[in-house]
């Protein structure tokens, strides 16, 4: 038997697709991305980021229609090619945008390979009808302590970006939700491959990320490694450990 696992990252394409839906006019339609406390007045306010397709927008898993869109995309997907099980990538969630220096920062609305395409969304109004940020731009930048000395966007989002919350508090900000969202994004797949239409199948779910509870909706892989044998040791240790976690069923790359 062969099985189909297609890798499916968290960043949502802003270039037109020549096949099919354009997913982001789609995801805009529907104000279902994580939004920019920096930048509220560029892109709808929504945070974007670069992965492997360029620019990129991001799910936010909190948005009531989210759902709906990452299983209408699921849905259309599988019509393309039927699959087996999902392998979420790129979901901590990273974000490759770097300023004229070759810093690492946590947002780009000036992407030095910009499509014609991408800069027409540039200029667009916010028109989501999402409230404002809760916090302060900035306001997560300057905290008393940095893990290895590098800021907490580093190639990731801003950790001022903030979620859909209708009683805001100031806890649905990527500062406080980081960690968390690959394990929501593992919940929002497992929530379409347990559906009645995919029940007949064996569900293979599979994620870069996760979080405390993350074994209830899939399992792990540990990421890209190097040829060492220091590599080699330390996904040892990551494969046992997440046993201990609870996930018994995790791999590391070759």
């Amino acid at each position: 038997h062969l099985h189909f696992v297609p890798i499916v990252d968290a960043g949502i394409s802003l270039l037109d697709s020549n096949v099919g839906e354009n997913w982001y006019d789609i995801g805009k339609g529907m104000d279902v991305f994580i939004k920019s406390t920096k930048f509220p007045l560029e892109k709808d306010g929504n945070i974007l980021g670069i992965q492997w397709p360029g620019l990129t927008a991001y799910l936010d898993v909190f948005s009531e229609l989210a759902y709906a869109i990452w299983n209408f995309g699921l849905n259309v997907l599988f019509g393309y090619m039927p699959f087996d099980g999902i392998w979420l990538s790129m979901d901590e969630p990273t974000n490759f945008c770097v300023d004229s220096t070759g810093k690492p920062i946590g947002e780009c609305y000036k992407a030095p390979t910009a499509t014609k395409t991408e800069a027409t969304v540039a200029t667009e109004s916010n028109t989501s009808k999402k409230p404002p940020s809760p916090v302060q731009a900035g306001e997560f930048d300057d905290i008393p302590f940095l893990p290895d000395g590098e800021p907490l966007d580093s190639n990731t989002l801003s950790m001022d970006a903030y979620f859909t919350d209708n009683n805001d508090n100031k806890t649905f900000v990527m500062y406080n939700l980081h960690n968390l969202y690959a394990t929501l994004l593992m919940n929002v797949t497992y929530r379409y491959m347990t559906a009645e239409n995919m029940s007949k199948m064996r569900h293979f779910m599979i994620s870069r990320g996760s979080f405390v509870g993350h074994g209830r909706f899939g399992t792990v892989y540990t990421s890209e490694n190097k040829a060492t044998f220091e590599d080699l040791s330390l996904s040892m240790h990551q494969v046992m450990a997440f046993n201990m976690f609870g996930i018994p069923f995790v791999g590391s790359d070759i």
